[in-house]
């Protein structure tokens, strides 16, 4: 088991300081890196002291502990990206563009960049939708993440007027709950957002009543979608338990 328990942590440690990004203001990084070191550590003080019974207890558990962590969230994952695998209607009458991180110097992170892109060309494509632009201001944020979408939307070709403001939500649960005041709610409405959180967003609009509600998936960056599904993962679960989806 030590020694399963080593490749373990060795991956995990590889994969955080892969998507360790010095320049950018994320932490994602972290969990992996020190999930990585106690795996690692644990095993390796197992194998250099072999004969301390609390050692190998330990390495046991927490190996097999990793192994069925990570078998239950590939699990998961299959479920999570097929609900990102169906193509949305034309001429919805709304788009609920979820928020994501803004930068420092209000610019759109990546993860919101690429929903807001593929945003942007759905609506170019309806002319008659409505976008509801979701998100408030974090406490590392400069502006409301709804102000940077709106701003963004309309340097690329949208017009304001197509455009309504949800600035105070802070979760992804409040997100639908605060923009359906801005709604009709038997009306049908796209959900956009990165083709990882589509499926957790889905359940909640639906608990909150959206009953027409569909997916609109936007693509997300490859090197990162392990943590971005395990934080999905967790997520889920915590929604569940809080009874929001």
């Amino acid at each position: 088991m030590e020694s399963l328990t080593l490749a373990l942590g060795f991956a995990c440690l590889a994969y955080g300081i892969a998507i360790f990004r010095p320049r950018e203001d994320s932490s994602c990084h972290v969990p992996w890196i020190a999930a990585g070191a106690v795996l690692g550590g644990t095993s390796g003080a197992c194998m250099i002291w072999p004969r301390v019974a609390v050692m190998q207890l330990l390495t046991g558990l927490l190996g097999g502990a990793a192994v069925i962590g990570a078998c239950a969230i590939a699990a998961a994952s299959v479920l999570i990206m097929a609900a990102a695998k169906d193509a949305p209607p034309a001429n919805l009458c709304y788009l609920v563009v979820l928020g994501a991180h803004v930068h420092q110097n209000g610019t759109p992170s990546r993860a919101l960049r690429q929903r807001l892109e593929t945003a942007r060309a759905y609506l170019a494509e309806n002319p008659s939708t409505v976008a509801v632009v979701s998100g408030g201001q974090g406490a590392d944020e400069t502006c409301t993440e709804a102000s940077a979408m709106a701003s963004w939307l309309i340097a690329h070709g949208i017009d304001a007027e197509r455009i309504l403001d949800e600035d105070k939500s802070t979760t992804t649960a409040e997100n639908i709950r605060y923009a359906l005041d801005l709604m009709d709610a038997n009306e049908p409405v796209g959900i956009v957002t990165n083709d990882f959180h589509i499926w957790r967003a889905l359940r909640i609009a639906r608990r909150q009543g959206l009953r027409n509600a569909c997916g609109v998936p936007a693509p997300s960056t490859r090197l990162y979608l392990p943590n971005n599904l395990a934080r999905e993962c967790f997520a889920t679960v915590k929604n569940m338990l809080a009874g929001t989806m």
